[in-house]
């Protein structure tokens, strides 16, 4: 017969294998998210864990794809949000970037992507909206504006104060955040009559680093061509 100390101790053992079973398949609700990186080349897919896509968000013909092409920083694959054709006037495309961000207030984030317009006009949709409520509400975070960008040509803003962003449009860390990137038009991504369109590509967001200013001497040589794309810990922004 089995004694009361060892049933005891084989109901323990149960109970602490199902308890770490447990934590072990939702170690995502505690564990860190980031940094997340998608340059959207491996594979060429969308994940649905973190994306998506809504290639009519308001209209028709439209289209929210990954394409092999000319990418961002020498890479081959980006995104496409556009149309298939330049019929039945304006459409607005969305792709969304699902987060947990529960857990992440105080903490600092930066948010970083490259874009790239087609013969694109400003419309209030071509912008990064965001959500912290499932994306039942959205506000305009970021008017990307293409009629100031350079036309069909790669570039990206400085890294954004990801948390601030969210102080500055009263936005809260909730466990179902969206980033949602918008465009507006009624052209297409064909190379002759109305064309349009927005592309995608280098999307990251992380916690930013500790920054630990160095004094500099003046009696030493002093250059800085801005090579890196980012401003070293030197500069202040004001």
């Amino acid at each position: 017969m089995l004694s009361i100390k060892k049933i005891i101790h084989m109901k323990s053992t149960r109970i602490f294998s199902i308890l770490f079973s447990f934590i072990l398949a939702n170690v995502s609700l505690w564990g860190k998210t980031f940094p997340l990186y998608f340059g959207f080349d491996s594979p060429p897919t969308f994940d649905p864990q973190y994306f998506t896509t809504y290639g009519n968000y308001q209209g028709q013909n439209g289209m929210v794809d990954i394409v092999n092409g000319d990418g961002a920083l020498g890479t081959a694959y980006f995104v496409r949000l556009g149309k298939i054709n330049d019929q039945v006037g304006t459409t607005i495309n969305a792709l969304d970037l699902k987060l947990n961000l529960s857990g992440y207030a105080g903490t600092q984030l930066e948010f970083s992507f490259w874009f790239r317009f087609f013969h694109d006009n400003t419309q209030f949709n071509d912008g990064v909206f965001m959500s912290d409520d499932g994306g039942v509400t959205f506000t305009r975070i970021i008017a990307l504006e293409p009629e100031k960008w350079c036309n069909n040509a790669w570039g990206a803003f400085q890294t954004f104060d990801f948390d601030q962003l969210l102080e500055q449009s009263n936005l809260n860390f909730t466990s179902n955040f969206i980033i949602q990137f918008r465009h507006e038009g009624s052209g297409d991504f064909n190379t002759s009559g109305d064309e349009d369109g927005l592309m995608l590509d280098e999307i990251f967001i992380g916690e930013a680093p500790e920054i630990q200013p160095a004094p500099i001497s003046l009696t030493e040589p002093f250059y800085e061509g801005f090579s890196t794309g980012q401003f070293e810990a030197y500069w202040t922004l004001k």
